[in-house]
């Protein structure tokens, strides 16, 4: 039950990430990508993003859950053709 009521949280949170992405530019193919957010850190195929988008993106995730990522959190998403 509990990991159902997680899979519920997290596929908002995902399919607002990638709109995000897609929005802000960060990814022009929604079906080739990587994306890693933590507490410490954000990448996008790889690539570091600067502090005021990770700020954002810990935002979206925080608003969407209900929670912060917390030190040891972090977000995966993985999307290929």
């Amino acid at each position: 039950m509990i990991e159902m009521q997680r899979a519920q949280r997290i596929e908002p949170v995902s399919s607002a990430f990638k709109a995000e992405l897609r929005r802000d530019g960060l990814v022009t193919d929604p079906e080739n990508y990587s994306f890693h957010l933590s507490a410490k850190k954000m990448t996008v195929n790889g690539k570091k993003q600067p502090e005021e988008i990770h700020q954002k993106y810990l935002k979206i995730y925080s608003e969407r859950t209900g929670h912060d990522i917390g030190k040891s959190g972090s977000v995966n998403i993985s999307e290929s053709n």
